[in-house]
């Protein structure tokens, strides 16, 4: 089973609170990409978050989701 586009947001930001030089490269991706014209800039950006989710198997649940949905309240 492929994940939802909201659970892809998910593993994304998990993997961004994982590694600070993730955080650094994807604030230079923006940084750079300031000139750009926003078509150019989603684009490198959709590539930069392939890359992150090539890194690692996407099937397991992401940690936020199931802090998020699995804590007692």
């Amino acid at each position: 089973m492929k994940n939802a586009p909201w659970q892809s947001f998910l593993i994304f930001w998990d993997r961004l609170l994982e590694n600070q030089k993730l955080v650094t490269a994807y604030n230079q991706l923006k940084q750079d990409s300031q000139h750009l014209m926003m078509d150019v800039y989603r684009f490198k950006k959709a590539k930069f978050i392939e890359s992150v989710f090539n890194q690692r198997i996407k099937n397991a649940l992401p940690k936020l989701y199931l802090r998020t949905h699995f804590l007692k309240r």
